[in-house]
């Protein structure tokens, strides 16, 4: 077993430290979250995060296949990159709401990570996104697996 363990490479010293995790879920312009499907299958799909409070959340729909694997088994992964930075894996829980002002909040937030548009155009978005079978999710972390690619 000692020899086993030999061949792993070990990553340590290229860990983030917790600013530096930040600055990388930060500065991604999105990240890939995973589920499992009926079959045991891992699938994962790119989508765009709001940070909140410190914290990453989500957003979904009742009639995507996602949304319901995560209300059965809300484990999931969420995959952030940035190049000339590196990346961060949360390990961890997904937690959907239905509930309005956590929508409406994080669509807020998301409509000013994403467009520098004119107040028309934001009412437009905020009218076709804040919608009934909208929900949004607080992800909790278990634990980050992280890569500073600068260290390497």
């Amino acid at each position: 077993m000692a020899e086993e363990q030999e061949l792993w490479e070990d990553l340590s010293a290229f860990r983030m430290d917790p600013e530096t995790i930040q600055e990388c879920i930060e500065a991604a312009t999105g990240c890939t979250v995973t589920w499992m499907d009926g079959k045991g299958r891992a699938m994962g799909v790119w989508i765009t995060p709001a940070l909140i409070d410190g914290e990453v959340w989500v957003t979904t729909t009742t009639n995507r296949t996602k949304t319901k694997a995560w209300l059965k088994d809300n484990r999931t992964t969420v995959i952030f990159g940035v190049a000339g930075l590196g990346s961060v894996s949360i390990v961890g829980t997904v937690h959907l709401t239905d509930d309005p002002a956590k929508r409406r909040r994080f669509l807020e937030v998301l409509y000013e990570k994403s467009f520098q548009q004119d107040e028309a155009h934001r009412e437009r978005w905020m009218g076709s996104m804040d919608s009934d079978g909208r929900l949004v999710g607080r992800i909790e972390v278990e634990k980050y697996i992280t890569f500073d690619e600068r260290k390497a």
